[in-house]
């Protein structure tokens, strides 16, 4: 539905919003089909990108102890922090259907009309 492009991270959560290629409940499918979403484990599922790069420890972000899976799946969400920059001088960009950066709910309403 929205595209973001992340400037200091404040307005899209680092789990839910599509920030990266997808989002991250999206890229890591291991988590599903074990029935435990990363999301689920993280102590604020509705964390701001920006607070997430704030956290000191990365593994303070989960409750543990963390599944098999998800331990082995924290090198790779460990790279997302590694290839994302945050500019605390630039707010994020959201782009919405036909590259709009404003939201329009009867658009929203036709796209997804379309997908049934």
């Amino acid at each position: 539905m929205a595209v973001i492009q992340i400037g200091n991270g404040q307005t899209c959560f680092f789990w839910k919003d599509k920030w990266a290629s997808q989002t991250l409940e999206e890229q890591f499918p291991l988590l599903k089909s074990s029935s435990l979403r990363l999301s689920h484990l993280q102590k604020n599922r509705f964390i701001s990108v920006n607070k997430t790069f704030e956290e000191e420890n990365f593994i303070d972000l989960f409750n543990l102890p963390l599944s098999q899976v998800a331990f082995e799946q924290t090198p790779e969400i460990q790279q997302v922090f590694g290839s994302t920059h945050l500019d605390d001088l630039t707010t994020d960009v959201w782009t919405y259907f036909g590259g709009s950066t404003k939201f329009r709910s009867v658009a929203a309403y036709k796209k997804n009309a379309w997908a049934y």
